[in-house]
């Protein structure tokens, strides 16, 4: 994977390449014959005259006319468990730069560069760059596999992997050698450096299918030998289901195989544990459950997992569209039966999703699962915390066992819930103090839930009392004391004090606030202060930041708020309350209609404008910038606000699940084509002011002697 990763950044360079290039005329739908190598006119496929002449001398010769007929398929190696293919690179990539407003000058330029680029990173010195560059045919498919040899056996098994990419001419190709390629097959030529050392892992085939050629890459020899025929002879010409990039990972036939011996290695998981006891009765029983239980875990894993799918496409309708797709033979493990539960029916996104407050950045929500599903696991980590703990002698076993009990769930299944996210606006003149500073960078985070508030006011509170219970104090006290040093040593002995404190009353009956506060801080308005080379409004050291966790109940629903700024955290709860939602609320929000009313399991929205929120914090601070950094940050923040859509379209990701005897769940991502042109907007605007920036640096150069 190293080796790919390598690879990835030449690879992807080209692709970018070709994304600035004229859409390419769209391929035929009828599939290439093995009887023909055909390729695009003028490009130089076999049986043209390059087939005859045209081959650089010291170069291998071109193959002869019983090569050029029918080209017979080579049988997959083994189990081929993964494949990706982008279908059209050059098509696809075009198509979404142009959408997003990207320029596309010099395109044939960018895209020769492009592929000369990947070239040289693939094959070296092997081939004159320059001249095999521009054969790389970035409109036929680029397949990268993953196939299993070898088995049934673990101890047996083996791996091949490997990527090809189509090549426009292999005459041409061939030409463009610098020494000799060797003749490994029939149609098969592997490159080797002029000076005899180590051959780039890569090979050159005849091909059927959009490309005469294809090479092929591996991080071994071996690999081109063993996937290269199929890649070529067999898979290039074949059309698969799904969009523009399609992958697919297929793990039931390999597991077939092997899932009998993991299974009964995975048995003997207790054995290795009981190494592991440390002589503390909660901690060993705790640990021997856990082993046995992963185990079996892993087993039925090996008997439930079948295959994952990946889709991604453009279309000027719908803008980017990802999806996903896990697909299980069974649900016998504990995994997938939490991967794909859920109610029993869902018609739309739950009602009190559109209580989050309209003014959010990112909002989600889902539908809740089941506690009961979770106790094992909880009670597990209580016993080796538990125990780990005694093993340290924290405390006394009653601050052990407060501290341990925190980790509960509730009691409600399937329970509706949301979580958003946002920000405050936040004055200028505030954001240079700390509490302000804190307050714009934090922002503010909420969740609701159908559920009484009865059990989260519960857990609230027994938090603040084990964090004050006295025995942990000076546990963290100690700590503290032991990390810090010199000046600030007699700090260290000091603690954020967690209280419950009044709740506000817009809130109404039954809320909670709890804050947690920070004294005895420094003062930043004096570091600012020097910097505008104004007076500081308060001596350092002399001041303290709080954040609060406020819990306001709603008849059977409840709301958990976190901020900085507790008044206005308050003010934007009491919004979501009431019999029904409104106008401050994403009930509010037209835009959201359709993603509301959809009935998934799960569903997120993210806006352009709400992503870049965070940076608005940071707008007070540019005009403490040197003026050559600060006039362009100060143009993009500009372009924030002028974005040709506003950044609020959403971007939408969904989850489902299917619960039959053979569960799948699924997932969507989509990036709208207004969204796109805000990107594209701001893109560009980078762009712009590097390209300036740059130009400013070089102007003196230009000028000297």
């Amino acid at each position: 994977m190293k080796y790919f990763a390598r690879r990835a950044s030449a690879l992807v360079w080209g692709l970018l390449a070709a994304a600035c290039a004229r859409p390419a005329a769209p391929a035929a739908n009828a599939v290439a014959q093995p009887t023909a190598l055909s390729a695009p006119a003028g490009t130089g496929a076999l049986g043209s005259s390059e087939a005859s002449g045209g081959v650089l001398a010291g170069s291998a010769a071109a193959p002869t006319a019983s090569e050029v007929g029918l080209l017979a398929e080579a049988p997959a190696p083994g189990d081929v468990i993964a494949h990706v293919r982008v279908r059209d690179p050059r098509r696809s990539l075009s198509t979404v730069s142009t959408a997003a407003g990207l320029p596309s000058d010099a395109v044939e330029d960018v895209l020769k560069k492009g592929s000369t680029r990947l070239v040289g990173e693939l094959l070296g010195e092997a081939v004159d760059a320059e001249a095999f560059g521009p054969l790389v045919d970035l409109s036929a498919p680029i397949d990268f596999v993953v196939a299993a040899t070898g088995g049934p056996s673990v101890t047996t098994l083996k791996s091949a992997a490997a990527f090809s990419f189509g090549v426009t001419s292999l005459p041409r190709a061939l030409a463009a050698t610098k020494a000799k390629p060797e003749r490994r097959g029939e149609g098969y030529w592997q490159f080797a450096s002029p000076e005899g050392a180590n051959s780039p892992p890569c090979g050159l085939f005849q091909a059927a299918g959009r490309s005469p050629a294809r090479l092929v890459c591996a991080k071994r020899g071996r690999d081109v030998a063993t996937l290269g025929p199929w890649l070529a002879t067999s898979l290039a010409k074949r059309e698969l289901p799904g969009a523009e990039l399609h992958g697919e990972v297929r793990l039931r036939p390999l597991l077939d195989k092997v899932g009998p011996e993991l299974r009964l290695k995975a048995k003997a998981l207790p054995l290795l544990a009981g190494t592991e006891k440390i002589g503390i009765p909660v901690f060993d029983n705790a640990l021997m459950e856990a082993a046995s239980a992963l185990g079996d875990e892993f087993g039925n894993l090996t008997s439930d997992i079948d295959s994952f799918e990946l889709d991604a496409g453009f279309d000027p309708a719908d803008g980017v569209r990802i999806t996903a797709k896990a697909s299980f033979a069974g649900k016998t493990s504990w995994t997938v039966q939490r991967l794909v539960e859920g109610p029993a029916t869902i018609t739309q996104a739950p009602e009190i999703f559109g209580r989050a407050p309209k003014g959010s950045s990112s909002a989600s929500y889902g539908h809740g699962a089941d506690p009961d599903a979770f106790e094992g696991v909880l009670r597990v980590l209580r016993g080796l915390a538990e125990g780990s703990l005694e093993k340290l002698k924290f405390a006394t076993p009653a601050d052990r066992k407060a501290l341990t009990a925190l980790l509960r769930l509730g009691d409600s299944k399937f329970v509706p819930t949301f979580s958003a996210q946002g920000r405050f606006d936040v004055a200028a003149a505030d954001l240079v103090e700390l509490q302000g500073l804190v307050a714009g960078a934090l922002g503010w985070y909420l969740i609701g839930f159908d559920d009484a508030p009865k059990t989260t006011v519960a857990w609230l509170n027994d938090l603040v009392k084990v964090y004050n219970r006295p025995a942990l104090q000076a546990w963290m006290k100690g700590e503290l004391q032991a990390l810090m040093k010199g000046e600030r040593e007699q700090r260290a002995t000091f603690l954020p004090t967690l209280k419950i404190v009044p709740a506000p009353s817009v809130l109404g009956a039954g809320a909670l606030d709890i804050e947690l506060k920070v004294a005895n801080l420094d003062e930043p308005s004096s570091v600012f202060a020097a910097l505008s080379g104004g007076a500081a409004k308060k001596t350092p050291g002399a001041t303290s930041v709080s954040v609060h966790v406020l819990v306001m109940a709603d008849g059977n629903r409840t709301f958990v708020g976190f901020a900085a700024d507790r008044d206005k955290l308050a003010a934007l709860m009491a919004n979501s309350k009431g019999k029904v939602a409104g106008p401050e609320t994403l009930a509010a929000v037209a835009t959201l209609d359709a993603f509301r009313r959809e009935p998934h399991r799960a569903g997120m929205f993210v806006t352009v404008k709400g992503s870049l929120a965070v940076l608005d914090a940071a707008k007070p601070y540019v005009a403490f910038l040197p003026p050559d950094v600060a006039t362009p940050v100060g143009k993009f923040f500009t372009a924030m606000g002028q974005l040709p859509h506003g950044g609020t379209t959403p971007i939408t990701f969904t989850s489902d699940s299917a619960q039959g005897p053979r569960p799948s769940l699924s997932m969507r991502f989509t990036v709208p084509q207004h969204a796109l042109d805000d990107v594209g907007y701001l893109v560009k605007v980078v762009v712009d002011e590097v390209k300036q920036l740059a130009q400013s640096a070089a102007a003196p150069s230009l000028q000297a002697p």
